[in-house]
């Protein structure tokens, strides 16, 4: 499972942070903030494409939730 060989010299774990900026235009969806450890599992590929599952289920669910709540009033006579 791990793709990332490198076994290094100590320290392993820094506490110097590794930034970046990048300018959020319209056509941005999501932002991905992670350590360095994701990648040693997955692709930019892959992260991008579970996201892109997660968001477009978060929005499925909102809909349905957003349609169950409606009905549900209108049971009660909510409007």
């Amino acid at each position: 499972m791990f793709r990332n060989e490198y076994i290094g010299t100590d320290p392993y774990i820094s506490c110097t942070p590794s930034l970046r900026h990048y300018r959020l235009t319209e056509n941005d969806q999501f932002m991905v903030l992670s350590s360095d450890g994701l990648y040693q599992y997955l692709s930019n590929e892959e992260v991008v494409s579970l996201a892109m599952e997660k968001f477009q289920m978060e929005i499925l669910l909102n809909m349905l939730y957003r349609n169950f709540l409606s009905v549900q009033l209108s049971w009660v006579g909510v409007s």
